[in-house]
């Protein structure tokens, strides 16, 4: 009877630790990524620099040797190029489906046909050196200044709110920061903190503060030569299981894993020409919908790897 009984303890302990170790594979689960190579996109691209995806994953690159912003559909087709009265640099889309464009000491707000319908940084919020945008599901825009080593940020209406960072080597300073994105299942801003060799995170409510760093100066995992771009994979719950960082110095991106400081999962691209190969990469985007990564590369070339059997679509399935 007691052998008996044991056994009846064991086996609903069991039952019960099931779901335990199941909540911790969705939490901390993020494995390597199977990673193939993709067809570039060569064509229709002269200087590329920053990129972002819209809802049906068409992108819009920033290319000053094109004179502004091509549009691409999801199988790389150029849909067309939207004029800019200055080379841009940053790109986001906000809500409206409208694309705030960086330009040097100014952000434009520009509507689909290209018509400039606002613009952010007079005043208060002025610009020395506009660089990465990335807007939150509340609708504020962040703002990276390279050359003034902060984030400014702006309502979805354009008025100034505050600054976020300075100058220097600690918790929450930046020292040329470039890059930035939005982790929408944290709620948090990533700014990748360029010559301090780390992504910083800040919170996207309240007073912005800092929350955490991944990432140190150095050659190894988990460290960055120059990191100047960061996107985020989501599972199918929403919540974020991979980071992406562009480096470019070290002609990688590297794949981590999200929890506490940061957990290497590889490295994705090496120094070279040949298709899969990095040359000085500006900037990185995931898309969802096709599973890829796409990443600037600065040899004039946009590189595509399919992540977990990711593909280009055919352009019969974007039209």
């Amino acid at each position: 009877m007691l052998t008996r009984l044991r056994k009846l303890i064991a086996t609903v302990a069991t039952l019960v630790a099931v779901p335990a170790i199941s909540l911790a594979a969705v939490a901390y689960g993020a494995t390597v990524p199977m990673v193939t190579v993709l067809k570039p996109v060569t064509e229709n691209v002269g200087s590329p620099l920053r990129l972002v995806f819209d809802g049906q994953e068409n992108y819009y690159v920033t290319d000053p040797r094109k004179g502004g912003i091509s549009k691409f559909s999801a199988s790389g087709q150029l849909i067309g190029v939207l004029k800019t009265p200055a080379p841009p640099q940053g790109i986001a889309l906000n809500d409206k489906g409208n694309l705030l464009v960086s330009q040097g000491d100014s952000v434009v707000i520009l509507d689909q046909s290209g018509r400039e319908i606002g613009r952010l940084g007079s005043g208060a919020g002025q610009f020395r050196k506009a660089n990465g945008i990335a807007v939150d599901a509340a609708g504020y825009v962040y703002v990276v200044d390279t050359l003034d080593n902060n984030v400014k940020v702006f309502t979805a209406t354009g008025h100034f709110v505050q600054a976020i960072g300075c100058q220097g080597g600690g918790e929450g300073q930046l020292s040329h920061p470039t890059g930035i994105a939005y982790e929408k299942s944290a709620n948090q801003i990533a700014v990748a903190d360029t010559q301090n060799g780390r992504v910083q995170f800040f919170s996207a409510t309240g007073n912005f503060d800092f929350v955490k760093s991944i990432g140190s100066l150095g050659n190894q995992p988990l460290q960055f030569r120059m990191p100047v771009g960061v996107t985020f994979e989501y599972d199918v719950a929403g919540q974020m299981t991979r980071m992406y960082v562009a480096d470019m110095y070290a002609n990688t991106v590297q794949v981590i894993a999200p929890e506490g400081s940061g957990r290497f999962l590889s490295s994705i691209g090496s120094n070279g020409a040949a298709n899969g190969q990095l040359a000085v990469p500006q900037d990185v985007a995931f898309g969802q919908i096709n599973r890829r990564l796409i990443v600037v590369n600065g040899n004039g070339n946009l590189v595509m790897f399919g992540i977990d059997g990711g593909a280009n679509p055919t352009p019969s399935s974007t039209r």
